[in-house]
């Protein structure tokens, strides 16, 4: 992804399963500090990985507007992290703009047959939302490796 493939993605409209926007003004969270913390990097790439991978774009407003992050300054030290808690690679890579610096995280899908879970909580992305699957959900995936 270039900057004219994300500012043409921010005109072409909202967030949905497999796309989060976050503005991150702040040094977001990489890993979550405990089970009820789903909305850190890797609670996302959680949801957005059991839902058929997408992006998550740091850097980017609510309404949609470049704002710039400063997360994530060691990207590499960033999927290493993720890795070893998912087993599956991320990558990662910056857009400067003139409005700052964007984050793009690109989470694979999850492997047939298995699901990936955030500190024991299998999440899965519904709309905007991230939420737990529930049990039919997850023997479907596990029959996957049956079949």
């Amino acid at each position: 992804m270039n900057e004219k493939d994300l500012r043409r993605l921010l005109a072409s409209g909202s967030e949905k399963e497999s796309l989060e926007f976050k503005s991150a003004s702040k040094d977001y969270s990489i890993l979550g500090g405990h089970k009820k913390d789903k909305g850190s990097l890797y609670g996302y790439c959680v949801g957005i990985g059991n839902s058929g991978g997408g992006k998550i774009i740091f850097g980017i407003s609510d309404d949609h507007k470049i704002v710039g992050t400063k997360s994530f300054a060691k990207p590499e030290e960033v999927k290493s992290q993720i890795y070893k808690r998912l087993n599956s690679k991320i990558s990662i890579h910056e857009i400067e703009t003139e409005e700052g610096r964007v984050v793009v995280v690109d989470v694979p899908p999850r492997q047939k047959g298995r699901y990936f879970d955030f500190h024991g909580i299998p999440l899965t992305r519904v709309g905007e939302e991230l939420i737990e699957m529930n049990q039919d959900e997850i023997r479907q995936i596990l029959q996957e490796s049956i079949e």
